[in-house]
């Protein structure tokens, strides 16, 4: 398969870019930004459950079990889907309602209608920006899809270092209230115990966790008083004013979508790849055949689940989105475990985004070049890598954490890539739907458990995940060495004939 060098995509397949981009924020603010910063506003009522973050980090791995089931069901049907694009629109359209909704609802006052909010829009945000999406790039761009996966998912590391901004806007924002409302608090205590929680609470905020001092707060007396209910008050407006900016811009993002692209380039007088060399003729026939082709396509459900390289790579690529984006969420503590806090940990969140940006680029330009297999195992090196430096990390060793975390962000936008590039890149262009549809749920899954296992590893010591991300890279490794491209095409021979259809070197060549 001939790899493009050219970044010339066209003004459409610039358009699509984009809209891919935005969705990915879009996904990434509304399931990571409550999931990482947000957490301590839930402590006093998921006591229960140990605490915001684990409850949190529970709705979010159980929206994506439902969103995973989903796609598998419809994995079956993808083919005879008549537009991918109106399924994106109508996920994109709930997803920015629901997150709406976040926005206004008070977490305090409405805590229930507010998580629940908060578990739908993890379901259908992430089948917008990593499912529906994805398959029109494997449509647009079967042999580019490295390079514009690479570019598109820029957004990762930048959103990351937003939500850095966000946590400044809303905590900021409320600190005046807060540090009013424990000061006075502070004069006023009568008992020893009232006193020492409330001085703890200002201790947290001159430490400059106000997360912390939140989370405390909401467990004294003075969080049911007048008092209390203006400090709710403030964060939600906060909430509200730190989430609109950047709101707005998820709307237009969604409005490219409506406006420009369509399920396929030649739709739009654009062509496949942006290769132009190609007559509109002869890209409207071959279009008109996928199209085709796809309602008939060998790799049904089962035939992909039973096949061994389908999870000699998938693992992997689970595995990379599963401590890239689950280690992510948990920042803010992980930092504060080694004394990264205040301006370093702003400082740190600026470095994992520039880092990102880096890696999601040069690892999609690898993928590429030399292959999606090959860009995987440089990614897998790098996980090695971030979790031996993050184990040995320690208080007096702070920056040995950063260069973990800086290592994450390297591969934590290419992880999301792969499962496109991987389906496009080693089965046919019919066939990338399905397999598609197959190979995004099952990596998506072990990413979406990822907030839960790190918060669970966490709970034994920060340590524990960078060792755990070591082993787990070590297994990736070997599990991908063993994926086999050759054995994809014999596999892919033996359907196809017993299908009745022709076989030909159409898998021939693929890196």
């Amino acid at each position: 398969m001939q790899q493009k060098k050219s970044i010339n995509f066209g003004f459409r397949g610039w358009m699509l870019i984009l809209f891919q981009a935005i969705a990915f924020a879009t996904f990434q603010a509304a399931t990571n930004y409550p999931l990482n910063i947000m957490n301590s506003m839930f402590d006093g009522f998921a006591g229960s459950v140990g605490g915001g973050q684990q409850l949190l980090a529970m709705i979010y791995t159980i929206a994506a079990v439902v969103a995973i089931i989903i796609q598998l069901i419809v994995s079956s049907k993808v083919g005879r889907v008549k537009s991918m694009k109106t399924v994106a629109m109508v996920l994109g359209g709930i997803s920015l309602v629901l997150l709406l909704l976040m926005m206004v609802l008070n977490p305090f006052s409405a805590t229930v209608p507010w998580l629940i909010c908060y578990g739908i829009v993890n379901v259908t945000s992430v089948m917008y920006a990593t499912f529906a999406i994805g398959i029109l790039i494997g449509q647009w761009f079967p042999t580019r899809k490295g390079t514009v996966m690479g570019i598109a998912t820029f957004a990762f590391p930048i959103a990351n270092g937003l939500i850095g901004a966000f946590a400044g806007s809303i905590f900021g924002g409320a600190a005046p209230v807060l540090g009013g409302v424990v000061g006075e608090a502070l004069g006023k205590a009568t008992d020893g115990a009232s006193a020492g929680a409330l001085g703890n609470i200002l201790g947290l905020m001159e430490q400059g966790n106000l997360p912390g001092a939140i989370g405390n707060f909401q467990f004294t007396e003075v969080f049911a008083s007048p008092a209390g209910d203006a400090f709710k008050t403030a964060v939600s407006s906060t909430i509200f004013r730190s989430f609109l900016p950047f709101f707005i811009v998820f709307v237009v993002g969604w409005l490219i979508g409506l406006i420009f692209i369509k399920d396929y380039p030649e739709q739009v007088g654009a062509y496949r790849d942006n290769d132009k060399s190609l007559t509109p003729e002869i890209a409207k026939a071959m279009m008109e055949q996928e199209i085709e082709n796809k309602k008939t396509t060998v790799w049904k459900l089962g035939h992909t689940l039973k096949n061994r390289d389908f999870w000699f790579i998938t693992l992997p690529m689970g595995f990379l989105l599963m401590f890239s984006i689950g280690t992510m969420t948990l920042t803010q503590d992980i930092c504060a475990a080694v004394g990264i806090v205040g301006d370093g940990y702003s400082s740190t969140m600026v470095m994992i985004m520039i880092f990102g940006l880096i890696g999601s680029y040069i690892l999609g330009l690898l993928d590429t070049k030399f292959g999606t297999k090959k860009s995987i195992l440089i990614a897998l090196c790098i996980m090695v890598i971030a979790g031996i430096l993050g184990f040995v990390s320690s208080p007096n060793h702070p920056g040995l954490l950063r260069a973990s975390l800086i290592c994450l962000a390297l591969f934590m936008g290419a992880s999301s890539n792969y499962t496109v590039s991987a389906a496009a890149q080693y089965w046919r262009r019919e066939d990338f739907s399905s397999v598609f549809a197959v190979v995004n749920p099952i990596a998506n899954i072990l990413g979406s458990s990822g907030p839960m296992i790190i918060s669970a590893l966490y709970q034994k010591s920060y340590n524990a995940i960078f060792l755990v991300t070591g082993i787990i890279g070590v297994v990736s490794l070997i599990l991908c060495g063993l994926f086999s491209k050759g054995h994809v095409k014999e596999v892919d021979d033996k359907y196809r004939a017993a299908a009745g259809k022709p076989l030909d070197d159409a898998l021939v060549g693929r890196k």
